[in-house]
């Protein structure tokens, strides 16, 4: 993608970009443009479309968004003890304003139906930020100015190709302008077959390539199936199969790199993260579990099947990719292992850093309460007790009073009333019920817990 034109001025309605490949991008441009936003980078995910999305009620969205606002300002360094939700907008705004700097505040796959109000919670706060939200849905066109991006031209398609491999001689070139018209010219499936092409120079030529992409098998056509919708129409069966096919290409560690990155929220993954749960789920030392955990998202990253991110160490794993993967193992049982493992290292992980009071860092807050999830286990429901511990050491008291009021409905429900973990979940939410001022409540749960509480055994 080339670079034209100046970068956006602040917007009092702001622009939308409509694109499958819309996020990347958007990424793309805040890439190139950083220079001109000294106040910083911010990108919030309103889940739209992914698959953490297809289960959020507006209410569940609010939570993701407001959680995400609380990250901004810790990592503004700013006093959150006591603020609430409805306050972390205002105090995002009065600092930014403070510090007086143009900032660029991404607001990535924002999902249909949103109201003027609820479209304006997501806004840049502040006098000095300029927004910039992408989507597919096209019923923004009152609110907000339309920057339709569509798909790489052919022109852009090939220079990204031709960044991979050079295609020699007349028959070439135009097998590799074939291959960017096959692909419709989805940025993301053109990058994965860069990368493949350049794997197997010396092997396969475009054309070759490109022959093989026009038959594919019933694996890619289910991948295609899965996602219609979310590809330039016309174009899902090659753009699975260069998806699919570069994934069954992979050793095991990368493909459980992608496998544990299909459960994870959308997201950056930090190594220490990945090593973690391959040394739980295989019962590897760290030595073993740090050699395969690089090897894997080395080669994955090979494949252009995850990126660096920029600026931090971690990587992150496009949505397109974690869905083909599941629709290529729709028994997931690894995958399901891999998650339990994840839990577990993420429950030791928030534990530790509770008790040496610190904070983890927000993406790995976000893996962890997406693998809480619906709470079908005492293992999930352990996990978000950490979480809400987690996030009443940051001084977020009404969000840990949430979670922990979903703990004790789901032990009630796993466990019993009477269950040790049960009793001590109601005592926990007294604390912070005491925390938050409401001292009636928290006496009544502990009498609750009290009287629940099994006396000892009666002599018969």
């Amino acid at each position: 993608m080339t670079a034209t034109g100046s970068p956006l001025g602040r917007h009092s309605r702001p622009p939308f970009l409509y694109s499958p490949t819309s996020s990347l991008l958007a990424q793309e441009y805040a890439l190139r443009f950083a220079a001109a936003y000294p106040g910083g980078v911010f990108w919030l995910r309103a889940h739209g479309h992914d698959d953490r999305g297809d289960s959020l009620t507006p209410e569940a969205r609010d939570v993701e968004r407001d959680t995400q606002l609380l990250a901004f300002a810790h990592d503004l360094q700013l006093a959150t003890d006591g603020v609430g939700p409805d306050e972390l907008p205002g105090l995002l705004a009065g600092e930014l304003d403070r510090r007086g700097a143009a900032f660029l505040w991404i607001v990535d796959d924002v999902p249909p139906g949103l109201g003027g109000a609820a479209l304006e919670a997501w806004c840049a706060p502040g006098r000095y930020g300029c927004t910039l939200m992408t989507t597919r849905s096209r019923e923004y066109a009152a609110i907000g100015a339309q920057l339709d991006l569509g798909v790489l031209s052919a022109g852009e398609g090939y220079e990204l190709l031709a960044k991979h491999r050079a295609a020699d001689g007349h028959a070439e070139q135009e097998a590799a302008r074939g291959l960017v018209e096959d692909l419709g010219g989805h940025a993301l499936a053109l990058e994965v077959t860069g990368a493949a092409l350049y794997e197997e120079r010396g092997v396969r030529s475009f054309a070759q390539y490109r022959d093989a992409l026009r038959d594919p098998d019933r694996d890619e056509l289910v991948v295609a199936a899965g996602l219609t919708g979310e590809l330039p129409d016309g174009h899902e069966a090659s753009i699975a199969a260069t998806l699919a096919r570069s994934i069954n290409q992979l050793d095991e560690p990368a493909r459980d790199f992608l496998r544990l990155a299909s459960r994870l929220a959308v997201d950056t993954i930090a190594p220490a993260l990945v090593i973690g749960v391959f040394a739980h789920a295989d019962d590897l030392a760290h030595d073993q579990a740090r050699e395969r955990a690089v090897a894997g998202m080395r080669q994955a990253a090979s494949q252009s099947l995850a990126d660096d991110e920029p600026g931090a160490d971690a990587r992150r794993v496009h949505t397109l990719i974690s869905r083909t993967i599941t629709l290529l193992e729709p028994d997931a049982e690894r995958a399901d292992a891999l998650a339990d493992s994840a839990i577990d290292t993420l429950t030791t992980a928030l534990r530790a850093s509770v008790s040496g009071g610190v904070s983890l860092d927000a993406a790995t807050l976000a893996h962890a309460r997406l693998l809480a999830g619906e709470l079908h286990d005492a293992r999930q429901a352990g996990l978000l007790h950490e979480v809400a511990r987690h996030d009443q050491l940051r001084g977020d008291y009404q969000l840990a009073r949430t979670q922990r009021e979903r703990v004790v409905a789901a032990l009630r429900r796993l466990l019993g009333d009477e269950h040790p973990n049960t009793l001590m979940s109601m005592n926990n939410l007294a604390e912070t019920l005491r925390a938050l001022g409401d001292h009636a409540g928290a006496r009544d749960l502990h009498e609750q817990a009290r009287g629940l509480r099994p006396g000892p055994a009666q002599a018969s």
